[in-house]
């Protein structure tokens, strides 16, 4: 079944190629589900966000935090060294949106020659599904997309403004079957002097095994430096017609586009004093572990422990006997006897050799006479 929005009276009826557009109704469970055109609560996918760049701890190389288009707003600052790129299920985990509008706000830092990608996504086998392609050299801005056989068909429009180092917001606005495109907030012709381009018939865009990447060069593996503020997809191609370009400092009123060709002032066009600040905001979740400190320093040495068990006997054998030693002097003579003991004993000695035997039984034999 197909809505149809009738774009009514002026000013939004300015072409009667944008008269109508049609979107179909599906009851599924793709990226968008089932929605109405206009609707303001329709998924959004922030790239920042994605990349989590808006996050005090994440660290990419080569990327940096500045001051974006005005002193409110926050820009990322890419090198060449860096590499914006992350799986594209991870983007897009329920698949691709068939209708989507694209916003970028960026600033390119340096005048660039070569064709890169503002946006791409890869399939499986890392071919080109759906990309933003800036061509500085011919000033063309292209956008690629698969048809329904899976070929890529492309769209170009033509831009002097959008290639110099100025902050520029880029705005597609994707149909079934149209592109639009928007750059500060202002529409652009195709290369055959049309507002909306007809597309061939679409195919899905495969974004389940390839990549995402930013900012990055066509030919070579390398990324463009530009200072990027936003860059969001959203599941309404109308939300294109309905941005203003409030954060870029080289328009002066606060404007929206009402239709292709059709801008309405605000009803403010004069730059509104600052207000006061905010509130501070809520605490923010709980940041990840820390790398592990540097090895510290040498401790002062310890006490000396309490003194050990004594050990066991130690193994070992009984040595041999040793050898006799040498003959003693003799000693002094004993103290005289007593005539007041009654006896003395006579006892045998038998561990003395026979010479020495004799002479001891005659030294004892007298005083043994004399006490009879």
């Amino acid at each position: 079944m197909y809505y149809t929005v009738l774009r009514g009276a002026s000013p939004r009826k300015m072409m009667s190629t944008l008269e109508v557009w049609e979107f179909d109704f599906f009851e599924d469970y793709s990226p968008c589900g089932r929605w109405r055109p206009g609707d303001a609560d329709l998924n959004t996918f922030d790239f920042i966000r994605q990349f989590q760049l808006d996050r005090s701890e994440t660290y990419y190389e080569g990327v940096t935090r500045v001051v974006g288009s005005s002193h409110i707003q926050t820009a990322y600052r890419l090198e060449r060294e860096s590499n914006l790129t992350l799986r594209a299920i991870d983007a897009f985990p329920r698949g691709f949106p068939h209708q989507f509008s694209f916003e970028c706000t960026f600033r390119a830092r340096e005048e660039l020659v070569l064709p890169w990608y503002l946006f791409h996504v890869t399939d499986s086998f890392e071919q080109s599904q759906l990309s933003v392609t800036l061509d500085p050299r011919r000033e063309l801005l292209h956008l690629e997309l698969p048809d329904v056989d899976g070929n890529l068909q492309m769209v170009t429009f033509r831009h002097h403004e959008l290639f110099d180092e100025s902050w520029h917001k880029v705005t597609l606005g994707v149909g079934h079957d149209r592109a639009t495109l928007w750059v500060d907030c202002q529409p652009v012709r195709g290369i055959y002097g049309d507002f909306a381009n007809q597309l061939e018939p679409r195919g899905p865009v495969e974004a389940t095994g390839g990549h995402l990447s930013v900012a990055r060069l066509v030919e070579y593996p390398s990324t463009v430096p530009i200072d990027l503020q936003w860059m969001v997809l959203s599941c309404d191609p109308l939300r294109a017609e309905r941005q203003d370009c409030a954060e870029l400092p080289n328009i002066r009123n606060v404007s929206y586009l009402s239709g292709p060709g059709n801008i309405r002032s605000a009803e403010c066009p004069i730059l509104c004093p600052q207000g006061p600040p905010g509130l501070n905001g809520t605490s923010g979740m709980p940041g990840l572990p820390g790398a592990p400190g540097s090895r510290g320093f040498p401790g002062i040495p310890g006490r000396d422990g309490a003194p050990g068990q004594p050990g066991s006997p130690g193994l070992g054998i009984q040595g041999p006997r040793g050898f006799p030693g040498e003959k003693g002097e003799m000693g002094p003579p004993g103290p005289p006897r007593d005539s007041s003991d009654a006896t003395i004993a006579c006892v045998p000695i038998a561990d003395y050799t026979s010479i020495n035997r004799f002479y001891l039984s005659v030294w004892l034999f007298f005083p043994c006479i004399g006490s009879l």
